[in-house]
């Protein structure tokens, strides 16, 4: 486990999925600590940690219904669902862990992690298709553009852009890149946000949006107010 992440962690190209291979292992010494202190009825610390989780569980219900749970634009699918399965896994597991029924304090939690994760799965990650935009704008590019026209990204880059477009893709990291980048191509193309957008447009004429889509980039600030990014 130790050898995963280290080796992992020097690599300049990581990504975070790299290191799923310790979970096997995270998942086996946890289990077996579990089993050692008797579900926490011999250990007092496995105890108190059991309880913070489920705390943390369940004021993640309720953070999930109260920002992803409304309409607007990072309303979830089945996000009422996870909530209401986080808050009851959660309060459950404190109570029973109170009772003295350590085993089964520790099976509904584990059971609302099960719950939680076919939800997610099931409709979440579905849902979030929508704010997905680098296949259909791959897609209009393909389509409207000539077999010459350039593409560029203009400081906003979309994962896997240049396998669904099929295109190599400039990265243009200043005004001036962009502008010249347009004047140096009568069939330009790029990809931008709308702020980026309606600056070059002060600077380079006849310029036009030939799609839009919504994205999936959360800030905090942005999430809390509601406000698309």
């Amino acid at each position: 486990m130790v050898a995963i992440v280290v080796t992992f962690s020097f690599s300049k190209t990581k990504q975070d999925l790299y290191i799923f291979p310790v979970i096997a292992a995270v998942a086996a010494l946890a289990a077996d600590a579990l089993v050692a202190a008797e579900f926490g009825a011999r250990n007092r610390g496995v105890r108190a940690l059991l309880v913070a989780v489920s705390v943390i569980v369940a004021v993640a219900g309720v953070v999930i219904a109260i920002y992803f749970g409304g309409a607007g634009y990072y309303e979830l699918e089945g996000s009422r669902v996870m909530s209401g399965l986080l808050v009851i896994g959660g309060v459950a597991c404190v109570v029973l862990m109170a009772a003295g029924r350590h085993r089964a304090s520790v099976l509904a939690l584990a059971a609302t992690f099960v719950a939680f994760n076919y939800v997610f799965a099931a409709r979440t990650l579905p849902s979030i298709e929508r704010l997905k935009p680098v296949v259909p704008l791959a897609g209009v590019f393909t389509a409207r553009a000539s077999p010459g026209a350039q593409l560029g990204a203009y400081e906003f880059m979309l994962p896997s852009l240049v396998y669904y477009a099929d295109r190599p893709v400039r990265v243009l990291e200043s005004l001036d890149e962009a502008r010249a980048f347009y004047a140096g191509s009568p069939s330009a193309w790029a990809i931008m946000d709308e702020g980026r957008f309606d600056g070059l447009r002060a600077v380079v004429s006849g310029i036009c949006v030939a799609a839009r889509h919504p994205r999936l980039d959360p800030k905090l600030l942005a999430t809390l107010s509601g406000r698309p990014p």
